[in-house]
C-alpha cells in the first residue's frame, strides 16, 4: 500500500512538473514571438539611439538665430501626420507612402491635475517615442487638460513629470518632441478654453520647468484659427459673462460684447520667453450645403484664413486676424501647421453599410485627390514660400470621422490615387521639402541637415 501511495505522488508530482515545465515553454515561446513581432525592423528602419540630454553641450544657445527644433536651413519645410494610432503608426505610413519618410506624427494625450491617478499615459507616451523614433521622425504631443481639472489645479510636481516623462523619452531613443501644450484654448472646444486668465499662469509654469529638464522638447502655442471667432459655444464651453475676469480680458476693444472685431489670440499669448514655436489649427473648412459640397478650395482660401486679408468685417480685422505678422514675424517665431487638411464629404446612408456620395452628378465636384492637392498647392509653392518663410512644418489631420452630420476624410494614405497625387507633389517639392532621414538631431534642440538623400 505504502510502494502505491508512493508511485502514484510520484506520478502526479512528474505530471505537474510536465505540465508546469510544457507551460513555461509555450508562455516563453509565445513572449519570443511576440517580442520578434514588436521589434520586426523595417528596411526603412535607422535604430534608436539613446543621447543624455543633460549633458554639458545639450544647453540651447539663447542668442541662436534658431529656435528649438527649427531646421537650421532657411527655404525648408517638413511634412507629418496626426495619426489615429489605433489603425496606424508611422512604420505603416512610410510604407504606403513608398519609403517617403514624413518628420513628425502627433499624438493627443490627456494630462491630468489629480493627484489620485498618474498625470498621463506614461506607457502610451513612450511607445509613440519609440514608434516615431524607428523612422527617424519627431513626435508631436497635443496635451489636453482632462475636462475634470481646472488649469488653476495643476501644480508644478505636475509639470515636473511631465517634462521628466518628455526627458525620459528624448534620453532613450533621441526623440525630439514639440509639446503642443493645450491647444485651441481660444475657443470652446475643451474645458480649458476661453479662460486666459488662468491659462496664462498654468503656460508659463509648464514652460519655465519644461526647460529645466530637456532642450529635445520644443514648446508649441497654438490656437484654433479665428476666422469664425467666438465660434458657436453650442455644446462647449460658454463665453464668460460681464464680471468675470475673462470677460474683461477678452472683449479687448472694450464695447462691452465679445465678438468677431476682438482679438481672437492675444488675450492667450504668454510671452515669447515661453514659446519655441507657434501654430495654428487650419484646415480647409468646406461648405456642406447641397450645391457646394465637395467644390474646388477657393483661391486665396489659405491666405485668408491665415492672415484676415479680404474679409474686411471691421477695421481692426487684420490687425486682429493676422496671425503669421503678429506671432511669426513680430515675435520672431518659425511656425507649423499642427493640425491641418482638405476633407471629403459623405453622406451618412442609414441604410447602407457606409457613407455614399454627397453630391452624385454635380459636375463641379472635386475628386478627394483634387481637393487634398488644391489645399495644399496653397502652401507648397514659391510664392507662399517667399510670403511665409516662417512656416516650416504642415501635419495632415490624418483620420476619419462624423462631424456636423457628415462623414469627413481629411486622410491622404487611404487610396492609392490619392498616395499618388501627394506623392507627386512632395516630389516636385524636394528642393524645399526635407525627410525625417535627411535631418540630425541634437540633445542642444539643434535641427541640421545631415547631406542624406530623400527617397526622390
Amino acid at each position: 500500500m505504502l510502494r502505491h501511495n508512493i508511485l502514484h505522488c510520484l506520478f502526479w508530482t512528474k505530471a505537474l512538473v510536465a505540465m508546469l515545465l510544457g507551460l513555461f515553454c509555450l508562455l516563453w515561446f509565445s513572449w519570443r514571438i511576440y517580442d520578434l513581432h514588436t521589434r520586426a525592423v523595417p528596411a526603412f528602419f535607422d535604430g534608436l539611439q539613446s543621447v543624455d540630454v543633460s549633458a554639458p553641450d545639450c544647453t540651447y544657445d539663447p542668442t541662436s538665430k534658431w529656435a528649438r527644433l527649427e531646421p537650421q536651413t532657411d527655404g525648408i519645410q517638413m511634412y507629418g501626420f496626426s495619426l489615429d494610432w489605433s489603425v496606424e503608426t508611422p512604420s505603416k505610413i512610410v510604407t504606403k507612402l513608398n519609403g517617403f519618410r514624413p518628420n513628425v506624427f502627433n499624438a493627443f494625450m490627456d494630462f491630468s491635475a489629480n493627484e489620485s491617478k498618474p498625470a498621463f499615459d506614461f506607457s502610451l507616451l513612450n511607445w509613440y517615442a519609440s514608434e516615431a523614433g524607428r523612422v527617424k521622425a519627431m513626435l508631436e504631443i497635443s496635451i489636453m487638460m482632462d475636462p475634470a481639472d481646472k488649469l488653476q489645479d495643476f501644480q508644478d510636481d505636475r509639470f515636473n513629470e511631465l517634462a521628466k516623462a518628455l526627458a525620459d523619452c528624448n534620453a532613450a531613443y533621441g526623440v525630439p518632441i514639440y509639446l503642443r501644450y493645450g491647444h485651441e484654448m481660444n475657443g470652446p472646444f475643451s474645458s480649458y478654453g476661453f479662460d486666459p486668465i488662468h491659462y496664462i499662469p498654468n503656460f508659463r509654469s509648464m514652460s519655465t520647468i519644461l526647460k529645466q529638464h530637456t532642450n529635445m522638447t520644443a514648446i508649441v502655442w497654438a490656437p484654433n484659427v479665428g476666422k469664425g471667432y467666438p465660434f458657436s459655444t453650442s455644446g462647449g464651453v460658454p463665453l464668460p459673462v460681464p464680471g468675470d475676469p475673462n470677460f474683461d480680458l477678452m472683449d479687448t476693444n472694450k464695447d462691452g460684447v465679445i465678438d468677431e472685431n476682438d482679438d481672437p489670440y492675444g488675450p492667450w499669448w504668454p510671452g515669447a520667453e515661453y514659446v519655441d514655436w507657434v501654430g495654428l489649427s487650419l484646415y480647409y473648412y468646406p461648405p456642406d450645403e447641397a450645391y457646394l459640397r465637395n467644390h474646388a478650395v477657393p483661391d486665396g482660401y489659405f491666405d485668408g484664413y491665415l492672415t484676415g486679408v479680404g474679409y474686411n468685417q471691421g477695421a481692426n480685422w487684420e490687425q486682429n486676424y493676422d496671425f503669421y505678422r503678429r506671432f511669426a514675424l513680430e515675435q520672431n517665431k518659425p511656425m507649423m501647421l499642427p493640425e491641418t487638411g482638405s476633407p471629403s464629404l459623405y453622406i451618412i446612408d442609414p441604410d447602407g453599410p457606409g457613407p455614399s456620395a454627397s453630391n452624385p452628378g454635380d459636375s463641379l465636384a472635386q475628386t478627394p485627390v483634387q481637393l487634398r492637392l488644391e489645399w495644399y498647392n496653397q502652401i507648397m509653392n514659391t510664392s507662399s514660400l517667399a510670403k511665409y518663410p516662417n512656416l516650416k512644418l504642415m501635419v495632415n489631420f490624418e483620420e476619419e470621422k462624423v462631424l456636423g452630420g457628415f462623414y469627413r476624410d481629411w486622410r491622404v494614405t487611404n487610396d492609392t490615387t490619392i498616395i499618388t497625387g501627394m506623392l507627386s507633389l512632395f516630389k516636385g517639392w524636394s528642393t524645399h521639402m526635407k525627410e525625417g532621414n535627411q535631418f540630425d538631431y541634437h540633445c542642444n534642440g539643434d535641427v541640421v541637415l545631415n547631406g542624406q538623400s530623400g527617397s526622390f
